[in-house]
């Protein structure tokens, strides 16, 4: 996930689906450790369980799409009334 293009700026929010944990959960990671300097501490496959279960039974999740080639590039988890995580992909920042 850490080789992605920027030429292509347009992109599509849908709601989360199944198919986007592995993505998301690389993502989630790359982008916590790109901000804070702080590798992961939790295994992959344990973090992508909880994005799974519990973060999508919580919250709603959607995920930033390139329109392109359909890669995920941020997400974001709501409820009515917070923002429990918002991560983007480190070469998507401005």
């Amino acid at each position: 996930m850490s080789n992605f293009p920027i030429a292509d700026n347009t992109f599509v929010i849908v709601q989360f689906s199944a198919s986007h944990t592995k993505a998301l959960t690389s993502l989630w990671r790359e982008a916590h450790a790109d901000v804070t300097g702080i590798s992961p501490i939790h295994p992959f496959e344990g973090q992508a369980e909880y994005f799974k279960t519990v973060l999508t039974e919580q919250y709603r999740v959607f995920t930033a799409l390139t329109s392109t080639d359909n890669l995920p590039v941020g997400f974001i988890a709501v409820s009515d009334d917070e923002i429990s995580q918002l991560y983007i992909h480190p070469n998507f920042k401005v």
